[in-house]
């Protein structure tokens, strides 16, 4: 009777243990090392009457990269960012919870123009930021970019991998 006290106690203290490591591990913050753009390619802008503006980018073409995105990034380097590639055209959504920089969000339809834009965002907020119409791709920059380079919606984009 005793041998089997110890063994469940020592089962539960197992359980007890992985719970708290794996709880740690999952609300651990990306290391400096995860937080760079891996420039996986490039997007140009195309705004009426003035020159084409390119960018790194870095795509998140999965559904773990995609709610990831820039979040916990305490930097983004000028001409830099993020590209979303989503399998439809569709309404989308994004938000700036645990993104410490302000973005441009630049919502893109199937036909490589832009949607709509929401700019200069607030960090960490949870609001939801809507695009005007369906956006199969999304580009993240810092915030200002798009008013630095006179990108408004309607202009067209192109991108090229690496």
């Amino acid at each position: 009777m005793k041998k089997k006290w110890w063994v469940l106690a020592f089962l539960l203290l197992a359980v007890a243990a992985y719970f708290l490591i794996g709880k740690y591990w999952l609300s651990k913050e990306p290391s400096a090392d995860q937080t760079t753009l891996a420039g996986e390619g490039e997007v140009t802008f195309f705004p009426e009457n003035l020159p084409p503006q390119t960018i790194t980018v870095e795509v998140a073409d999965s559904p773990e990269e995609q709610i990831r995105g820039l979040m916990y990034r305490t930097s983004l380097p000028h001409r830099s960012g993020m590209l979303f590639v989503f399998e439809h055209a569709g309404p989308r959504g994004f938000w700036m919870k645990n993104t410490p920089v302000s973005l441009d969000i630049i919502y893109v339809d199937a036909g490589w123009r832009i949607v709509s834009i929401q700019r200069n965002t607030t960090p960490f907020s949870e609001e939801t930021l809507p695009s005007d119409g369906p956006a199969r791709y999304v580009i993240e920059v810092n915030g200002g970019f798009t008013d630095l380079y006179g990108i408004q919606a309607r202009d067209s984009i192109a991108f090229q991998t690496y």
